[in-house]
């Protein structure tokens, strides 16, 4: 529970009269601390209902403010991160979702602007990892061969740490809650960037210790059901929107 302290101490170190909504899916009541102060709410759903619809709970808590940031408890933040990103949102009327520089502890980049994902990028990574043509199509996915230095655009920007415009959250509906876990995010991501720009903000920078890479057999199944299901809704080897944004994507991004 440490973590869970850390992370609400690294929010109020940043805005002292920040909301704080932490949601705790546990099936039975766990020993979350108790704070002893009006600006943390805890809701418990009392089963494990999956990430988006977890967020939703809270998106519904925060219909008030102008802005709801969606935030891992396995990061680490300085207390500049989340003004500077809140300042440039309010000064781009026009961004729906923003995202920090995000690392690893040891300071090497987690490349987490993507494309708009296709079924072989995904299964491929699952299955085949470590082969030439999946490294190939990893790095074009993942943009590893871009310095992740400037502000630009993506489809698909992770949800370990989202700051999304709270009015368009509303207009877009939050998390699909067809998505357990996995696909949610970035769900989420091109619905927002269908209508507003999804921005990588790379002037601040937060830490991400990304234990989902770990998990073994059942964490695999659900990865394969849940982005099956994101395959269902979207398309799976047609896609026109997806082959459109992920063209425009990487003319924009590699554009001199």
């Amino acid at each position: 529970m440490d973590e869970i302290g850390r992370a609400v101490a690294q929010v109020q170190e940043s805005f002292a009269d920040a909301s704080i909504i932490l949601v705790d899916n546990s099936p039975e009541v766990s020993n979350i601390p108790i704070f002893n102060n009006n600006q943390v709410k805890v809701i418990r759903s009392g089963a494990n209902i999956g990430y988006g619809s977890g967020h939703n709970l809270a998106f519904a808590e925060s219909q008030e403010s102008d802005y709801h940031a969606v935030l891992n408890t396995d990061l680490t933040y300085g207390s500049q991160v989340l003004p500077a990103l809140l300042k440039f949102m309010d000064a781009r009327p026009d961004v729906g979702l923003v995202m920090p520089r995000v690392c690893y502890p040891d300071g090497s980049i987690q490349h987490l602007c993507r494309l708009l994902p296709h079924p072989l990028d995904v299964f491929g990574r699952g299955f085949m990892a470590g082969t030439r043509w999946v490294e190939r199509r990893n790095d074009a996915y993942e943009f590893r061969d871009w310095d992740y230095a400037s502000e630009k655009e993506f489809p698909f920007l992770s949800g370990c740490f989202m700051v999304l415009r709270r009015s368009v959250v509303a207009e877009v509906g939050g998390f699909d809650e067809r998505f357990f876990m996995y696909g949610e995010d970035v769900d989420l991501s091109r619905r927002i960037n269908r209508r507003h720009r999804t921005i990588f903000f790379p002037h601040v920078t937060v830490y991400h210790e990304y234990r989902s890479q770990s998990g073994g057999f059942r964490r695999k199944i659900s990865k394969i059901i849940n982005l099956s299901r994101y395959f269902n809704k979207w398309g799976w080897i047609k896609d026109r929107e997806r082959d459109q944004v992920n063209t425009w994507t990487i003319d924009h991004v590699f554009k001199k």
